[in-house]
């Protein structure tokens, strides 16, 4: 279910509240490529981190992904490599 318009107006009077108090403020979102809440989320944000899960994540997903990020309004930190397995991911790393 997509974000309505009351509850938009509700979060922003939340988000400036916050930032009233505090110097960064974190939103977890749902998959940016499944949920258009995320989307909505990411447009009260300055800055956005791609979180991605380890060995699950496809190529295209990211690319996707970062296309709706890449706005001139809006600054990539990073992409956060979720749930990695550190037994296999020095093996799997070397032979990429």
């Amino acid at each position: 279910m997509a974000v309505n318009s009351l509850r938009r107006e509700t979060l922003d009077k939340l988000l400036k509240t916050l930032a009233k108090h505090y110097s960064l403020i974190i939103l977890d979102s749902p998959p940016l490529l499944h949920a258009p809440d995320a989307r909505v989320l990411m447009g009260k944000s300055s800055t956005t981190i791609l979180v991605t899960k380890w060995a699950r994540t496809k190529k295209k997903s990211v690319k996707a992904a970062l296309g709706l990020v890449n706005r001139p309004d809006q600054k990539i930190a990073g992409i956060l490599l979720n749930m990695t397995n550190i037994k296999t991911s020095t093996s799997q790393t070397s032979h990429h």
